[in-house]
């Protein structure tokens, strides 16, 4: 699964999907400091796919 992220949005939310690269496009809440963006990704993918965190 590849995503492309971007950071400093109102909400996270998936965007879109690009079928020619397979790609995710994901709009996220938080800033690309200290992992947030990371962390808040992790944490919308794991309810949207409804599984536990890693």
């Amino acid at each position: 699964m590849k995503v492309l992220v971007k950071p400093n949005k109102k909400e996270t939310k998936i965007i879109s999907y690009n079928k020619e690269n397979d790609t995710y496009i994901i709009e996220v809440k938080g800033k690309p400091i200290n992992n947030e963006v990371n962390f808040e990704l992790i944490k919308f993918l794991s309810k949207y796919f409804k599984t536990n965190k890693i």
